[in-house]
């Protein structure tokens, strides 16, 4: 029984059984290897109209031109991002400091839009940093109960 949105009980009879029993095979179509064939379709009639395509550059002019091509401009390497390399001798010290370094150097960093490189070197700092913070905090805590403070 069902209760409709108005509050009336409807009787429901059809069961899920009931309706995949009355689907048969029919009802899907064909199978895709009984589908007639397809002609090809013809080009476009402005294909087989076209001329053949010269070739680029014409062998008359590559032939008259003896001067090579210019070389391409020299790029610039991106340059290493001060603040990254100052977080990483921090890590390298022990420093806890190492961690904020590295964090600023990272947004620096990704706001210069490849201009600066050293992001791994910036993460790497700030994961050495937090490693030295918490062992400093654990290392304190060890001590302030042996002495019994």
């Amino acid at each position: 029984m069902l209760v409709s949105a108005f509050g009336r009980v409807q009787a429901h009879t059809t069961t899920v059984r009931d309706t995949v029993e009355g689907m048969s095979d029919t009802t899907r179509g064909p199978a895709p290897s009984e589908w007639p064939a397809q002609p090809e379709p013809a080009p476009p009639a402005w294909a087989a109209a076209a001329p053949p395509a010269p070739d680029f550059p014409p062998a008359a002019v590559a032939a008259a031109t003896d001067t090579p091509a210019p070389a391409p401009a020299p790029t610039e390497r991106p340059r290493l991002n001060a603040l990254a390399v100052a977080a990483l001798i921090l890590a390298v010290l022990l420093s806890p400091l190492a961690a904020l370094f590295g964090h600023i150097a990272a947004a620096q960093i990704s706001r210069s839009t490849g201009r600066e490189r050293g992001a791994v070197i910036a993460w790497i700092s700030v994961g050495l940093g937090y490693l030295w913070l918490v062992s400093g905090v654990v290392l304190g805590f060890v001590v302030w109960q042996l002495l019994g403070l």
